[in-house]
């Protein structure tokens, strides 16, 4: 009776690893996939969207991963909440490289230059303007697409690109640098992607 009691708790727990394993690269397949799509969204949207573009991309990630998540069970908890910090660290990083690529770009300049005239658009006063200092050598030419008097700054926590122009006597702040964006979409993925382990 012994020997039949120790089979079965063995094929159960073989039963519990099988269906584990296959819940862990269901979600790294899944997980994969949507790398995929925004990546290859990203390199279409770029030069006209680069603001929007992590929202948009992230909203795809919506699905039903909670449900999935829960299903694999308590033993296996720990092991999914790594996956899933891994996964998710690994489409940032790899948006993160995308953004690179597309500041490192013909079309990154031409896009700061646009951003620019929009905001002055909307709000025609001076400001002080502040770029990331691998920006510094466009800095001249953004400041000839601002409201007269504006004055320009490096600002070293800049890392990726973009501007941010602060409007003192107004109290207003403009912040159109991608690593704010990219921030943003961070909180935005972690908050609402589905990916929570219950």
């Amino acid at each position: 009776m012994q020997i039949q009691n120790e089979d079965f708790e063995t094929y159960f727990k073989e039963e519990i690893q099988d269906v584990s394993n296959l819940e862990i690269e269901s979600l790294r397949q899944e997980m994969e996939h949507i790398q995929a799509s925004i990546l290859k969204e990203m390199r279409e949207d770029a030069q006209k969207k680069a603001d929007l573009l992590l929202e948009q991309e992230l909203q795809e990630l919506k699905s039903d991963y909670a449900t999935k998540i829960s299903q694999v069970g308590t033993d296996y908890h720990k092991l999914l909440m790594k996956k899933r910090d891994e996964l998710a660290t690994c489409v940032f990083e790899n948006v993160k490289k995308e953004l690179q690529v597309f500041v490192d770009s013909e079309q990154y300049v031409p896009f700061l230059m646009k951003k620019i005239e929009q905001v002055k658009e909307e709000l025609p006063y001076k400001a002080i303007l502040y770029v990331g200092k691998k920006d510094e050598k466009f800095l001249e030419e953004m400041l000839t697409k601002c409201y007269q008097g504006t004055e320009g700054k490096i600002d070293p926590h800049i890392q990726i690109g973009g501007f941010r122009l602060e409007y003192e006597d107004r109290g207003v702040i403009v912040d159109e640098t991608l690593d704010f964006h990219l921030e943003k979409e961070k909180e935005w993925f972690y908050t609402n992607s589905g990916l929570k382990i219950r």
